[in-house]
């Protein structure tokens, strides 16, 4: 399942939007927004409610010892815990993106003006052109979106918790464990945390795109290119990488 999780990072419908098959099946940024969340609830779900019946199956079998029966189910475990993280993890990014682009924050919605005066204007959502921020719609789905509105800079800080507890146990003993070490087990020890740095680079790098920031809109991109050098620098000189190229 681990192979099939990893096209999530590639985001498919990027690269092969439904629009492309009928003009009906055009997804905009609201309705990519349910799509993102509505999936992350739907494959974590769906882990878990195969990790239950699983699990019920084999307590139930009849041809193997208890001991067999408690391997099986510890294997299992481990597979849905990694498979979880896995998804959470390379999913992150684009669901946060989604939840920022349509939120009332500086910068998501363009004032577009046709006098010089700016008595008339119209507001558009940035993420597609086509559609007028504030109106019943955007209102609607914009405080759905603000339910969410934490997940973006939360869910990497909380997950510092278990990869701070679980980051010296025993994989083989720890199901848990075994799941988690998906956001550190390709770095050092020291840097058992730098998973969640990227996390966060990712988020930054999303947030200067998206929105309006202080430092003005023609300097976006430079900031852009600077804090991607600055992530560069500190990687090469912390090296946090187990192998090295």
């Amino acid at each position: 399942m681990e192979k099939y999780l990893k096209f999530v990072e590639g985001n498919i419908l990027q690269f092969a939007p439904l629009k492309c098959i009928d003009h009906v099946l055009r997804l905009d940024p609201f309705l990519q927004f349910v799509l993102a969340i509505g999936i992350n609830i739907l494959i974590v779900s769906l882990i878990l409610l195969y990790l239950f019946l699983k699990k019920r199956y084999i307590m139930k079998r009849m041809d193997i010892l208890m001991s067999q029966k408690m391997n099986k189910i510890s294997s299992l475990k481990k597979s849905c815990y990694r498979n979880i993280s896995l998804f959470l993890l390379l999913s992150y990014p684009m669901t946060s993106k989604k939840i920022i682009q349509i939120l009332p924050l500086p910068g998501v919605c363009v004032d577009m003006c046709f006098n010089e005066d700016g008595s008339e204007c119209i507001s558009l959502l940035k993420a597609d052109y086509s559609i007028h921020c504030f109106t019943a719609r955007h209102n609607v789905f914009w405080r759905i979106a603000a339910a969410f509105a934490l997940y973006p800079v939360a869910f990497p800080l909380l997950l510092l918790i278990p990869i701070y507890k679980y980051r010296k146990s025993n994989p083989d003993k720890e199901e848990i464990a075994f799941g988690i070490r998906v956001f550190f087990e390709n770095y050092e020890p020291k840097y058992w945390f730098w998973e969640i740095v990227e996390m966060y680079r990712k988020l930054v790098l999303i947030s200067i795109i998206l929105l309006d920031l202080p430092f003005g809109s023609e300097n976006r991109y430079l900031i852009a290119v600077i804090a991607a050098s600055v992530s560069g620098i500190s990687y090469t000189i912390c090296r946090p990488m187990k192998n090295k190229f």
